[in-house]
């Protein structure tokens, strides 16, 4: 007999031979995992396919290409779990914790990641695109090669990450923390970066923008006031064509006035 626990106060005592057939036994009977502590079992390629497992605790379980496609996974916490390829599309993870986790070549296509802790994790080709990493915290976390297509970092503090060689194409980042990100070589057509900090450093030197990004940044170089000591630098900035230019910007006029 297997015992399992929740912090629902509801504990299952389940005729199996281990915890891992005592889960599945469950979930085929329809009972409720929300809240259960299950650390540290092998839950590797198992079907979890629209399952409740809002608030259990996953801690250093092991999922390597487990599907929880359109799961109820919110505040869950999966830290130190190895997630390498599991299928998270569609599936609910608000405030979900993935801190220092292995989700390389996870699918978060389509996942609700709001408010979600991924400080750290290693995301190296995964699938992000059309994901919601809206206020997430996602500091030092790898996003090396991986898709953020039409992803929402609004607001999200990605200080630190690592995006290099990312697909960012229509990705927003509006208002989101960007300090230290490495953006080089990814490919930023159509981002949103309205209210976001662009980083000043070499490790973005080589991304990849688009017109708009250009013309925002120049924008923002030419716009502040100060005496202008450098002769040809006055004369580029005072050029008509220059002007003709950065005034493209296209919070103007809404709320930037012409340069």
């Amino acid at each position: 007999m297997i015992e399992l626990k929740t912090v629902k106060g509801v504990n299952y005592i389940v005729e199996a031979g281990d915890r891992r057939s005592a889960i599945l036994k469950l979930i085929e009977n329809g009972f409720s995992l929300e809240g259960a502590i299950l650390y540290d079992i092998n839950l590797e390629g198992v079907d979890l396919k629209g399952v409740n497992l809002s608030e259990v605790d996953f801690r250093d379980c092991v999922f390597k290409g487990t599907n929880f496609n359109g799961a109820n996974c919110s505040n869950t916490n999966f830290e130190g779990t190895n997630l390498h390829s599991a299928n998270f599309s569609n599936a609910n993870l608000e405030g979900a914790i993935f801190k220092g986790t292995n989700l390389v070549g996870v699918n978060f296509n389509g996942a609700i990641l709001k408010g979600a802790n991924l400080g750290n994790a290693i995301l190296y080709g995964a699938d992000c695109s059309n994901a919601n990493f809206e206020g997430a915290i996602l500091k030092g976390a790898d996003f090396d090669s991986a898709n953020l297509e039409g992803a929402n970092f609004k607001g999200a503090n990605l200080e630190g990450a690592i995006l290099y060689g990312a697909n960012c194409n229509n990705t927003n980042f509006e208002g989101a923390n960007l300090h230290g990100v490495n953006f080089n070589n990814a490919c930023l057509k159509g981002a949103n970066f309205d209210s976001a900090c662009w980083p000043l450093s070499c490790q973005a030197l080589h991304a990849k923008v688009d017109d708009k990004l250009r013309i925002q940044l120049l924008y923002h170089a030419a716009k502040p006031t100060g005496d202008i000591e450098d002769k040809e630098l006055k004369d580029l900035l005072e050029s008509e064509l220059f002007k003709k230019v950065i005034n493209k910007f296209h919070m103007i006029p809404k709320y930037c006035g012409k340069v």
